[in-house]
């Protein structure tokens, strides 16, 4: 339920801010990521195994709220990359568990890197007192659009 209604342009207005620098900060992170030979898709699977350290592909493909089939075909070109290694679970040889590489491991804190870069840049000029304030922001329209989705 909306509390108030506010001006249609002004909502119109903001959500065209909200995609522009959306689409900047994509757009950076894909130039950073050009020079370092990896896609867009792969990137959640990099910060998961390098959060949690090895995972089944079900798991991954649970967490990434994708099916098998697409987390099979990321795992398989990351494998072929050289990104991660795929190993036997030793209580049952049929689960595979799915774990960075030393070159995955330092090919995620180069894109950390990149991306703190790019985060630093966007919130450049900001108090912290600003900065809190527009992460409770935010955070709100984030909540606002998952209560829509899940009313869907």
């Amino acid at each position: 339920m909306r509390e108030r209604n506010l001006n249609s342009e002004l909502v119109g207005e903001i959500a065209a801010e909200i995609m522009h620098v959306s689409r900047q900060l994509v757009q950076r992170g894909v130039r950073a990521m050009g020079n370092l030979d990896i896609g867009i898709g792969q990137l959640p699977v990099l910060k998961l195994l390098s959060d949690n350290g090895a995972m089944t592909q079900g798991a991954l493909a649970e967490e990434m709220h994708v099916t098998p089939a697409t987390i099979s075909g990321t795992v398989r070109r990351m494998e072929r990359s050289g990104l991660i290694c795929r190993t036997p679970a030793e209580m049952d040889g049929r689960s595979l568990y799915v774990s960075l590489t030393e070159k995955g491991r330092e090919l995620r804190v180069r894109l950390q890197n990149a991306f703190q870069e790019g985060a630093a840049l966007t919130l450049h000029g900001l108090s912290e007192e600003e900065t809190a304030v527009l992460r409770g922001l935010l955070n709100r329209i984030i909540q606002n659009l998952e209560e829509d989705r899940i009313s869907c």
